[in-house]
């Protein structure tokens, strides 16, 4: 089957929550099925690049709402500023377990870790557990200069994703030593153990002369791993597949632009991916394209939004080949004075 026999029905659009002048809803960022059967929505209350280097007091307010009827209506659960865990759901497990992650820091000798935390609904938390980062090449990352100390060193904005055999395996965002611009590397954590090792660098910015940062991951049904990795706001995208869990990576560059990819593998194994900020910020415009041959072809971008936005979107299965999918309208192009929504909007997959 061709994806042109795909076919494609968009819902209308509706408001899930709107901002107040001094309140902001940007980037819908995580979108989850939790353990009770209810979906729960996370986003930033704050604009980006909103704290100063150093600032530790304001943090970056997040806000969670929870919907029990598919998507229908939706309720406050919570909002909160990360706490000394990043209490606030980045990842989920096939469980449908919730995991929160900080850092990754850097101690005075050296040693990288990142602060892990658990949960099924997003409102009790496990302890926090501190895991190092161990078998990164010698030397590749520095101390940052100067008197802040407290500095991020690998970003979790990659994806997560279950290995066969168990183990957890992390993308994240860093710079090695000479590197100019962001590359995309691979983590593994062994459950029970205390710690994460490096795998391989997936986007080497030396090689490939570009940005590596935002990405998403997901397994595809033959078993091999789909990625989809930004590389600049309006700049195109970088797919990224691996037949060995992790351990090599083939790339191929992609004419669909965006940040944030997410990928959303429905029932019928069709693969979505979304993606916003079509230009330069402010970002204009979300989209999302579909493959249904594990990403070896994909659909022309389908526009759901043409308007500003900070092009961060979320992509979730609500029933069998539907999808919920979420951006945000910031109606005034990023102005912290104005008022912006939480959009959502359904799309039907439907094969020949």
């Amino acid at each position: 089957m061709a994806v042109s026999d795909l076919k494609i029905t968009i819902g209308d659009k509706f408001v899930i929550s709107q901002s107040r002048a001094d309140r902001h809803h940007w980037y819908p960022t995580i979108l989850f099925r939790l353990q009770d059967g209810g979906i729960l929505l996370g986003f930033s209350l704050c604009p980006d690049n909103s704290g100063y280097p150093g600032n530790l007091a304001e943090g970056e307010p997040q806000c969670l709402l929870k919907s029990i009827d598919g998507g229908d209506n939706w309720i406050l659960l919570g909002t909160n500023v990360g706490g000394f865990g990043g209490e606030y759901p980045r990842y989920q497990l096939r469980d449908r377990t919730l995991i929160g992650m900080s850092g990754a820091y850097m101690r005075r000798d050296g040693e990288l870790y990142f602060v892990h935390m658990q949960t099924r609904d997003a409102v009790h938390w496990d302890e926090p557990r501190v895991l190092s980062v161990r078998g990164l090449p010698e030397g590749a990352i520095e101390r940052g200069e100067g008197p802040i100390t407290t500095r991020k060193y690998l970003f979790p904005h990659g994806g997560l994703v279950e290995a066969r055999d168990g183990a957890l395996l992390l993308q994240v965002t860093t710079k090695f030593k000479g590197d100019t611009c962001w590359r995309m590397c691979l983590l593994r954590h062994e459950l029970g153990s205390d710690h994460w090792s490096y795998v391989t660098t997936i986007g080497d910015p030396q090689k490939w002369k570009t940005h590596f940062s935002e990405a998403n991951v997901i397994r595809l049904p033959d078993g091999d791993l789909l990625s989809m990795i930004r590389t600049g706001g309006g700049q195109p995208m970088y797919q990224a597949k691996s037949a060995d869990d992790g351990l090599s990576w083939e790339l191929t560059g992609m004419t669909a632009c965006g940040v944030l990819p997410r990928l959303c593998l429905l029932s019928n194994g069709v693969v979505a991916c979304s993606s916003g900020r079509l230009g330069s910020k402010p970002g204009i415009g979300d989209q999302v394209l579909f493959s249904d041959d594990g990403g070896r072809t994909w659909t022309e971008p389908i526009l759901i939004f043409h308007g500003p936005s900070t092009g961060y979107t979320s992509m979730l299965e609500i029933s069998p080949n539907e999808l919920l999918y979420l951006y945000d309208d910031q109606a005034f192009g990023w102005l912290e004075s104005r008022m912006n929504c939480i959009m959502g909007v359904r799309i039907g997959v439907q094969t020949g």
